[in-house]
């Protein structure tokens, strides 16, 4: 299969690229190249690698691809909490009209990497698809209102599919310090502690990177009859953990780290567990993995193999948003996050 996907060299994207080719399939991708020094690992890859903002993509751009895999967006509520009307402008709008491009260019697949953050609000028990959303913040509203657009797109010869997937972790090429489960182990490596910011009780489903690159590839496989203008929960119901649990898991992993709580009187609304069950039967030979035991273990020789420091801990380099405040303040990105003139990048195979 000939699969386009964008923000290629993103943290996802980065091992999604890998992903694919090794599974036989043909792969482009473009990206905005905004988090180029977070780079941890060059990759010699076959694929035709453009840099390109998705905003200004065109269907020319999209010919002779069998489907396309949309996971450019601004990545997070607090880069996404940046320019509210930006982040709706990237992650609705181009979201969309990425795929009115790939249906007229003839694309027969789509896959929208949405989020379980659009669930919201605290609940009792784990949220089905068919729940109703309640999301708080500017990123999970762009978000949700591209699941709504794009599937009305849906036809006989376009079919989409949207993957809500849970808080992603795990070693990337284009790696990012700004996950829970990421940053916490970084803490418990460098300073041998681990510390929650609040009570800890909001709850979150986790998934590893590769197994959230292996559903990717799983859906983009499946019969189109069973993934056709569907959304999924992506995220094993039985590794949905509250983020004091997590903190635990961390201490209980890393050698000589010890766990320092935060505020009990504060608490994150953002809180959601989510059931697995969907996805689980629409693609019975879909495997995920790694647990987070299994991940934290990972992360914390990663953490050695790439040298990672203290000061890496509050540099630019592994955290999105302040990548791109950094990117602003140099005058390399404008308000509206296009590249000002001569700091675009250029050339394949980034």
């Amino acid at each position: 299969m000939r699969v386009l996907v964008t923000g290629s060299a993103g943290y996802i994207g980065a091992v999604l690229v890998r992903s694919l080719e090794l599974s036989g399939h043909e792969v482009r991708g473009v990206d905005a190249q905004f988090f180029r020094e977070a780079r941890v690992a060059d990759e010699n890859t076959g694929a035709d690698l453009r840099a390109a903002d998705v905003r200004r993509i065109e269907a020319d751009d999209l010919r002779g691809v069998d489907a396309v895999v949309d996971l450019a967006a601004l990545c997070n509520d607090p880069l996404g909490g940046l320019n509210p009307s930006v982040t709706f402008e990237v992650n609705h709008l181009a979201a969309v009209r990425t795929a009115r491009l790939a249906r007229e260019a003839g694309a027969s697949r789509f896959v929208f990497s949405s989020s379980c953050s659009i669930y919201g609000l605290n609940s009792r028990h784990p949220l089905t698809e068919s729940d109703p959303v309640r999301p708080l913040t500017p990123y999970a509203m762009a978000k949700h209102r591209a699941e709504q657009d794009i599937a009305r797109l849906a036809d006989d010869d376009f079919s989409p599919t949207f993957l809500r997937n849970a808080t992603a972790y795990g070693p990337s090429p284009s790696f990012r310090l700004d996950l829970v489960v990421n940053y916490q182990t970084a803490l418990a490596v460098t300073r041998k502690e681990v510390r929650l910011r609040d009570d800890g009780l909001a709850w979150r489903p986790f998934l590893h990177v590769e197994d959230l690159c292996a559903t990717v590839r799983a859906v983009l496989e499946a019969p189109r009859e069973t993934v056709h203008n569907e959304i999924f929960n992506v995220g094993p119901s039985d590794d949905c953990h509250r983020i004091r649990e997590v903190a635990e898991l961390i201490v209980a992993t890393v050698a000589g780290a010890k766990l320092k709580t935060g505020k009990e009187d504060h608490h994150d609304e953002r809180s959601y567990r989510v059931d697995d069950a969907k996805i689980r039967q629409a693609i019975p030979g879909l495997r995920w993995r790694k647990r987070l035991r299994d991940g934290i273990s990972e992360l914390a020789d990663f953490y050695q193999s790439i040298g990672l420091s203290e000061k890496d801990l509050t540099s630019e380099r592994f955290n999105r948003l302040a990548t791109v405040i950094g990117h602003q303040r140099a005058g390399r990105l404008d308000s509206r996050l296009y590249w000002a003139a001569g700091c675009y990048p250029s050339g394949n195979n980034f």
